[in-house]
Parts: structure tokens; C-alpha cells; sequence
């Protein structure tokens, strides 16, 4: 008896093999497998089999099902007999199997022994043992497996474990003189894997081992520029470390000569590439770290030993550099990686989990809570997390970074903040200021700090003083200001202004301010205000209160956002920002995107001081309301049907988004408001569009709870919001609840004012759209009966079209599809003629869902590319329903490779987009028809390829004639004059 578990679900007993046919079969199959050996509880078999849905019968279904699956397991078991393979144990059931018997047992096995292997250098047998390891694998699970929540753990090992086991084998074939064939390997393993640094590192000595020095050296080249270009990062210190060896000719690099008496002809087993390292996620520094070894040292030596270490200090003393150079220097022992998490602009709350979850890389799915994600997330992982700026978030933090210590046993956590945080098994490391020079010695961290900085900052002084003098001057400075390292970096960047005498001076000359930074008994946290007030009072008037106002912008913001907050005129506030930026109080950076504005953001301490300061002149409420009101109005669009003026807000408000969500904590959690309500439901379609379905939930969720009674000038608000809300629900396939708003939604029609009824219809017909895509007909044709009421009491053509649209859609499964598409073909024309793109969106989804009922694929091509096309125009970064809509269509028009990796395609992005893949329900027998239709290998590599693809390449991927190779085509007519698509 044998599972075949690492594919398909396959049977196999007494020699004859077998597909596991039905959900329930497999569902309940797997799920031991995955768990051989271990008692599973029969609750968690109801739960995976129906979840919620479990009736009061599922125990009994459960046995029903278990019986078959025993007669399948033991066909010859005599009548009476007990099972000797699936046990009921206690609440559970077992199924009892040896390693050999279950493939992923195998395949655990195996990787165990090439490991073992590999270490004491048996490169051959290393390589025999991969293939059989490799064999087992015969492409994606089955789909009812990968798609469940309970699997992922076992999936995500067992994916691990493959990409561990094709890179021991090409060291194995490297180590055995045999470069050459593993160069063969690399195309398929790096279009899989294409951030793997060690993957790499194996293809640049492969490819010097044949000789290939200046390919070796390009090979470099080319990571190098693929880790900046996507993540921002350069390569690690393996890279690095080997592209200094192959410049150099290291002879550790060359193969050695053969042994006597060796069998092999090629040269004996050379030494292994440079030792793998994990990825490392902090900021780039352009910065040497100054005078801080002794606490580099001691801090690492705390991580080895300590789960949680925080590194404490008043602002300015350098906590977050340190705590960055010492995550670097111990990346090694963390082979999950190295992440940095940005608490700064973060306000509380679930904001937290959800900034750690996208900084790791995890998408939130729509089940379970954040934390619960955390766990899922961190469980097994061996990593570090660098969470800095915790001070302002001491309450909600602390949940959330206990979640991650209690979910992640091999995680390890360093904390930045200004006060401890308080929880069980912290180490407090006190980051003190940096040591003065003493009578005897003009030498310290402090002056090495100050020279450096003024050398980046004023070269033309270091270049042209006296050196002993230099030294003086920089020792009184320093002394004055007692070491602390932000502190004595504003000192220097006066130098771009001031001499380094009346810097001297003007530190003495206010002996109540800076001088007292640092002094015994007086708080730090007091002496930096001191330092901070200081340098405020430098400024001018109008420079203070352009750097007191924007304490209100807490992340990345531009020009327009500063401009509207502080309420000063856009240009000449322009020439304001550079000052502050000059004087080390404002950070600027380049534009986020081609053509953008560039982006400010003040520093966390800078902002305190600011916030300070504003509410010292009580001004605090009133900026806070022009930062709102400007909220409010870039949200805003005269007409909810201008889709030009929506994207072009989309991408402002992409710019802005940081004071966008400050403007919703405020509103939404802090003062509730019709205000932030109003917001919120203008969003709704900006959310969609950037795939944030979680956030938007949250978010349109406090709206529908701020909403209170109000008169027909607010009716629409309401609508919105509970109709925004109700399209994100249905996107996420919880009908039950977006029929809930939806009605919520309707019930206030009565009450909207006439110049809105049009824009309210909108909205019912797209919400009914939704429905109708998320399984729920029949609200759907409710709402198409109210879009319908509004377009007769309107008399607006708009509505009428639109009317004429959703019908083709969502009468689509009671209409023959002859009928759809002759309807689609009939609206769609007069949509594009009103320019009305949600109608013709629509009629494009009514023809591709009849063309597939249908099996029409030459037509279901033409409106899919249509849909597809939509989206993109609009802004939409994500559509997998789409995406597998189309593959659809190449697997009905024979085109099997390249439907493949389009079903890839869709299945990655509806990951990202936290849904549920396979929307359509033709889509298994499908994919099943694909998959046959190709041998295991090419299928394997078709279904990589689309991994990776972005919904644009989509509609840029010719199909396959023969060759099996997909290139990029000219996407077709039809599909670029189409309008543009709606949430």
C-alpha cells in the first residue's frame, strides 16, 4: 500500500494505481497522510471537510466516508477483522504507515540523508538520492489540497525541502567534477526561485569551473541588478565574498587534482561554494557606524542567548543604527532572514500585525484574525525581526510581539525603544551617549563621529583648516554637547553655514539648552528636547511653523499634502522645505513612481518635537482639520462615473496614502465621524483596485459603525459606505454578510437626493454584478430589479444601459448563451458610445462567462481579453478570476502550455489577493484536461513560468503552436480600444 501524496492524491495497492476520485475522499486522505502516524482529531477532519457549514450529521458522514476509505486501504481485510492501517484512536483517526509508504515521508527521509550525505563529502551517492528524492515529486498537489487553509504548513516544508534537495544536487555535481551538467539545471531552478542568493552563488562557480570566468563574473551582474531593481537590496556576503574570489583567481575555487587510485576521470571533489546566507531586509546605510563596538559586540552576544532584546535611550542616541549594524553582522544565524519593521508611521492597533505580515512577505487571507496570521507566518521560521520605533505603540505592540515570541519558537526579536516595553523574558540594553575625550587625549568616539559627519557635510573645512585646531574645535563642541550622537550630527551640517567657532559659541552661549543635554540628573529624554528646541528656534518664522504643522503628517508626503496642512501657499512653501530638509529636521526622497512628486517624511524624534511645539501655540485641531479636509477632497470626484479623474485621485492618493490613513485613525477610531465615514466610502474602489480587500474591510467597517441618522443630504454617504463595503465582502465570498449591506445599502434610497440617484445606481448594478460572481443569484437579480426601478424614475440613459448590462451578466446562468452573447454584443457598443466603462466592463464578463458555458473559445478569447484589459486601464494590479478565465479558453482552444501558465498566473494572484483560487467552476475539469494533455515535465515548467507573470504580461503571452515556448505578443485590437472596468 502506498500514498502518493506529492502530486495528484494517487492509491496504490498490490501493485495497482489509483486517482483518489471526490472531495470528501480526498480531503480526509490527505489529511492523515500529511499527519502520518499522528492521531487526527475528528474535529479537525469536520472542520476541513465543511468548516462552518458542518451539520449535526457530520460525525456519522465522517465514518461513512472513513469505511471507504479503509475498504480502499485493505481491500482484502476479511469481514470482522480489524484495520490494521486507519485506526480510530480515542477522538481521532491514525493512519499507521512506515516511511516508504507515504511519498512526503519518503521525500522527508531522503532530504534528511542527502544532508548527511553531503556533509561527509559522498557526492555520489548525494546525487542518487536527490533523483529518487526528485522522482517523487510529480507536480502541483492536488488543487482541493493546496487550496486549504490546513495544508499550508505541510505544503510550504515540503516546498523547502524540494528547492534544498536540487541545490544539494547541484553541489553534488559541482563536487564531482561535473560543472558542465549542472549549468543545464539552472534555467528552470531560477525562474522558480530568482531571489535564492545561493542558487546563484552555485551558477557563478559552475560557471568558472568550465572556464566561463567573464560569464561568472556577468552572472553577478545580473543578481546584482535584479536584488536592486525588485527589493532594493544588494547582494549578501556569499555573493559577494565568491565575486571577490573570481576577480582574484582564488585557488580555493579550483577544482583539485584526483587522488591516486581514483575511479573518477574528472578532477576529485573540490571545495564547496562560500557557506549559504540567508536574506538580509534593513535599510541601506551610507554611513560608518562610529565608536560603537564594544556595544556591537555585547548586544549580539545578548541575541545568542536572549529572544527578545530591546535597545533603550532618549531620542538621538543612535538605537535604530546600532541595532541595524548588529542585525547585519549576525544575519548568518538567521536562515529565514533578517527583516526590518518600521513602526514609525504605523498609528495602533491591527495596523501593527498588518505591517509586520506585508514586511515579511505574507499576504493576510480574509479567514482568521491578524495574529492568527502571525502565527502561521513566523511557525518554524528561524529568523530575526528588527522592530523599531516601538515607543508610541508601548500599549498595542506588546500583543502583537508577544503573538510573534509564543507562534515562532525560533524567533528572535530586537526592539528599538524609548522605554522598555514591559514584557516577560525582555533584556534591556541601555544605548548611552558616545564617550568625550578626556584631559589627557583629544581622542574619543564623540569627535571621531563629529569629523566624519563634517567631512560629508562641510569638506571644504576639513580640507582647508588647521588639523590641530580642527581636533580643538571639534572637542569643545562635543564636549558640549555630551556625546550624543544626533546632536553632534546637526552641529556638523551647520557647518555648511556657520564656522566651527561660532558653532562653538552658540552651544555656549545657550547654556540652558544644548549644554545641559546629557547632564547628571537631568532626563535624556528632557536633555533632547532641550537639543531639539534649540535648533527650532534657528529657524524662521515661517520655517517653525511649517516644521511645527507637518508633525500631523506621520509617513512619506508631498508638496500638495504639506502644503494644504499647513495651510501656506504651494510655492512658497517649495523653497521652506529645502531648509528644513538642509538643517536635518525633514528627509526627502525620490518619487515612488515614474512622474510622481517627491516625498517628505520628518524623523520620529523630530516629529515629537513638532507635535510639541504645536500644541504649545493650539494649533493641533486646526491643522489637523485642514490635513483632513484635504483627505476628504482628494478623495473626492464630482462624479462617481468619471473613471479618468478616479485613476488619476488613485494615484495621488497612492502619494498620500500614510496621511490618508492618519485622517481615518482620527475619524474612524479616535472621533468617529460622518467625516471619516464619507471618506472611507469614496475608497472603497481605490482599495479594490490596489488589492487591499482586508484593510478596505476594516476600514468601511468603522465607517458603517460611525454612520448615525442622518437627512437626505447624507443618504448617499450611507449608501456608499454599505454598498462599498458589500462589494468587498462578495470579492471575498462572504455573501451572507455583503447581502446584509447591500440591503443596509438600499434601505436608504428613499432618502437620497435627486442628483445622486444616478451615482447610487452605479453601485447597485456593480454590487449586483458581484453577487452574482460570488454564487448568489438571486440578490443579485434583486439588485438588478432596483438598478432597473432607479433607471425609470431617472429616465437617465446611463442607467438604462448600465440596466442593460448587468442584466446580460447576471441573468447569464438562466438564459441560454446564444442570448448572453447577443445581449453583451448588443450593450457593449452602446456603453463605449456614452463612454459609460463599468456597462461595457460588464457586458464583457456576461460574454466570456457564456462563451465558456458555450465552449466558445475563439469568442470567449475576444471578450476575455476585453475584461482583462479593463482592469488594467483602470489601475487594477491584481485579477486572478480574470487571468483564469482566460487560460479557460486556451485549454478549449487546445492551446494547453499556455493555458497552464495562465492557470500558474491566476492561482499566484489570487494568493496575493487573500481569495480562494478557481472561481469558475469549469475551471478543474479543465486544468485536469491541460495537465493530461502534457507530459510531467513540460507541465512542471509551464506552471513555473507563470508563477511570476504580472496580470499586464498576461495579456501579452502568445500561445503555444508547437514549440512550447511562450513569448510576448501585440495584445489584440478589440481588447486595446476597450473602456475601462469598476469595483
Amino acid at each position: 500500500m502506498g500514498v502518493h501524496d506529492l502530486g495528484p492524491l494517487e492509491l496504490s495497492v498490490d501493485g495497482s494505481r489509483s486517482r483518489i476520485r471526490g472531495r470528501q475522499m480526498t480531503v480526509i486522505l490527505a489529511s492523515l497522510a500529511m499527519n502520518a502516524n499522528r492521531v487526527v482529531p475528528v474535529d479537525a477532519l469536520i472542520d476541513a471537510l465543511w468548516g462552518e457549514e458542518a451539520s449535526t450529521g457530520a460525525w456519522s458522514t465522517l465514518d461513512s466516508h472513513v469505511f471507504r476509505i479503509r475498504k480502499q486501504l485493505e481491500p482484502d481485510r476479511p469481514a470482522g477483522t480489524a484495520p490494521s492501517v486507519l485506526l480510530k484512536q480515542g477522538n481521532g483517526y491514525q493512519l499507521v504507515v512506515a516511511v516508504d509508504q507515504v511519498d512526503s515521508l519518503r521525500f522527508a527521509a531522503l532530504a534528511e540523508q542527502v544532508g548527511t550525505l553531503a556533509a561527509a563529502g559522498r557526492h555520489d551517492e548525494v546525487l542518487r538520492r536527490c533523483d529518487e528524492a526528485l522522482g517523487l515529486w510529480r507536480g502541483p498537489v492536488d488543487p482541493v489540497v493546496a487550496d486549504a487553509d490546513w495544508s499550508q504548513a505541510w505544503l510550504a516544508r515540503m516546498t523547502e525541502l524540494r528547492a534544498q534537495i536540487n541545490e544539494r544536487r547541484i553541489e553534488a555535481l559541482i563536487r564531482s567534477g561535473g560543472p558542465e551538467r549542472a549549468l543545464a539545471e539552472f534555467d528552470g531552478l531560477l525562474r522558480e526561485s530568482p531571489f535564492r542568493e545561493h542558487l546563484h552563488a552555485l551558477r557563478m562557480v559552475a560557471l568558472y569551473r568550465c572556464g566561463r570566468t567573464e560569464e561568472a563574473l556577468a552572472a553577478f551582474e545580473e543578481v546584482r541588478a535584479a536584488l536592486r531593481d525588485e527589493l532594493g537590496l544588494t547582494p549578501g556576503p556569499e555573493l559577494q565574498r565568491l565575486h571577490e574570489q573570481i576577480l582574484n583567481h582564488d585557488a580555493a575555487l579550483a577544482p583539485r587534482a584526483p587522488r591516486a587510485g581514483t575511479a573518477l576521470a574528472a578532477p576529485a571533489a573540490a571545495p564547496a561554494p562560500p557557506p549559504r546566507t540567508p536574506e538580509v531586509h534593513l535599510p541601506v546605510v551610507m554611513t560608518a557606524l562610529v565608536g560603537r563596538e564594544a556595544d556591537l559586540t555585547r548586544v549580539d552576544g545578548l541575541l545568542r542567548t536572549h529572544r527578545l532584546v530591546t535597545l533603550t535611550g532618549t531620542a538621538g542616541t543612535g538605537k535604530t543604527r546600532l541595532a541595524v549594524e548588529v542585525a547585519r553582522r549576525c544575519a548568518e544565524r538567521y536562515p529565514d532572514g533578517v527583516w526590518f519593521v518600521d513602526l514609525a508611521p504605523v498609528a495602533g492597533g491591527e495596523l501593527i500585525a498588518e505591517t509586520v505580515l506585508s514586511t515579511i512577505g505574507v499576504t493576510t487571507t480574509t479567514a482568521g484574525s491578524s495574529h492568527d496570521a502571525l502565527r502561521t507566518a513566523v511557525r518554524g521560521r528561524r529568523l530575526l525581526l528588527l522592530v523599531d520605533n516601538c515607543e508610541h505603540l508601548l500599549t498595542d505592540v506588546a500583543p502583537v510581539l508577544t503573538t510573534l515570541l509564543d507562534g515562532g519558537e525560533e524567533l528572535t526579536v530586537l526592539a528599538t525603544s524609548r522605554e522598555q516595553l514591559e514584557l516577560d523574558g525582555e533584556l534591556i540594553y541601555p544605548v548611552d551617549p558616545l564617550g568625550l575625550p578626556d584631559a589627557a587625549d583629544g581622542d574619543s568616539a564623540a569627535v571621531e563621529l563629529f569629523l566624519a559627519r563634517l567631512g560629508t557635510a562641510a569638506p571644504q573645512v576639513v580640507a582647508t583648516a588647521d588639523a590641530q585646531e580642527l581636533r580643538d574645535r571639534a572637542v569643545e563642541i562635543c564636549a558640549g554637547l555630551d556625546g550624543l550622537p544626533l546632536a553632534i550630527e546637526l552641529a556638523a551640517a551647520r557647518a555648511r553655514v556657520y564656522s566651527l567657532e561660532e558653532i562653538r559659541d552658540q552651544i555656549r552661549f545657550d547654556p540652558t539648552q544644548l549644554a545641559r543635554i546629557g547632564r547628571p540628573g537631568t532626563p535624556r529624554r528632557r536633555s533632547l528636547q532641550s537639543e531639539l528646541d534649540w535648533g527650532h528656534r534657528l529657524l524662521s518664522a515661517e520655517e517653525q511653523l511649517v516644521h511645527r504643522r507637518l508633525a500631523v503628517l506621520p509617513g512619506p508626503f508631498s508638496l500638495a499634502a504639506a502644503a494644504a496642512t499647513t495651510g501656506m501657499p504651494g510655492a512658497e512653501l517649495a523653497e521652506l522645505l529645502p531648509m528644513l530638509v538642509n538643517r536635518s529636521l525633514l528627509a526627502a526622497g525620490p518619487a515612488p513612481r515614474p512622474g510622481g512628486p517627491t516625498l517628505f517624511r520628518q524623523l520620529v524624534v523630530v516629529r515629537g518635537h513638532a507635535a510639541r511645539a504645536l500644541a504649545q501655540e493650539g494649533e493641533t485641531d486646526a491643522t489637523l482639520d485642514r490635513r483632513d479636509a484635504w483627505v476628504s477632497g482628494l478623495v473626492s470626484v464630482a462624479s462617481r462615473t468619471d473613471r479618468l479623474e478616479l485613476r488619476r485621485r488613485y494615484r495621488v492618493v497612492d502619494d498620500d496614502y500614510a496621511a490618508v490613513r492618519a485622517m481615518l485613525q482620527r475619524s474612524l477610531v479616535d472621533e468617529p465621524s460622518r467625516a471619516g465615514a464619507r471618506t472611507a466610502g469614496w475608497l472603497h474602489a481605490y482599495w479594490y483596485y490596489r488589492g487591499r480587500l482586508l484593510e478596505a474591510v476594516r476600514w468601511l467597517s468603522l465607517a458603517a459603525t460611525a454612520l448615525g441618522d442622518g437627512g437626505a443630504a447624507d443618504a448617499i454617504d450611507e449608501a456608499w459606505v454599505h454598498l462599498g463595503l458589500a462589494k468587498m465582502l462578495a470579492h471575498q465570498g462572504r455573501t451572507d454578510q455583503a447581502r446584509s449591506h447591500s440591503e443596509r445599502g438600499l434601505a436608504v434610497a428613499d432618502r437620497i437626493a435627486p442628483e445622486h440617484l444616478s451615482a447610487f445606481g452605479l453601485d447597485v448594478a456593480i454590487q449586483a454584478g458581484n453577487m452574482w460572481s460570488a454564487g448568489d443569484p438571486e440578490t443579485a437579480r434583486h439588485l438588478l430589479t432596483r438598478t432597473i426601478e432607479l433607471a425609470g424614475t431617472t429616465r437617465d440613459v446611463v442607467l438604462e444601459v448600465l440596466s442593460d448590462a448587468t442584466r446580460s451578466l447576471v441573468e447569464s446562468d438562466v438564459v441560454e448563451p446564444a442570448r448572453t452573447i447577443a445581449r453583451a454584443e448588443q450593450v457593449y457598443p452602446r456603453a463605449r458610445a456614452l463612454e459609460l466603462d463599468v456597462a461595457a466592463w460588464m457586458a464583457a464578463r456576461a460574454g466570456s462567462y457564456a462563451a465558456l458555458s458555450a465552449a466558445d473559445a475563439d469568442s470567449g478569447m475576444l471578450w476575455s481579453d476585453r475584461v482583462i484589459e479593463l482592469h488594467l486601464r483602470e489601475g487594477g494590479e491584481l485579477g486572478g478570476a480574470f487571468v483564469e478565465m482566460r487560460a479557460n479558453f486556451l485549454t478549449l482552444a487546445g492551446h494547453h502550455r499556455t493555458a497552464v501558465v495562465l492557470y500558474s498566473a491566476a492561482r499566484a494572484q489570487r494568493d496575493r489577493e487573500g481569495l480562494a483560487w478557481r472561481s469558475a467552476p469549469e475551471t478543474s475539469t479543465l486544468l485536469d484536461r491541460a495537465r493530461a494533455a502534457l507530459d510531467p515535465g513540460e507541465y512542471e515548467r509551464a506552471w513555473q513560468e507563470g508563477e511570476h507573470l504580472t496580470l499586464g504580461g498576461v495579456v501579452h503571452v502568445a500561445v503555444d503552436v508547437g514549440s512550447g515556448v511562450v513569448e510576448p505578443s501585440a495584445p489584440r485590437q478589440a481588447a486595446r480600444t476597450a473602456p475601462r472596468s469598476s469595483s
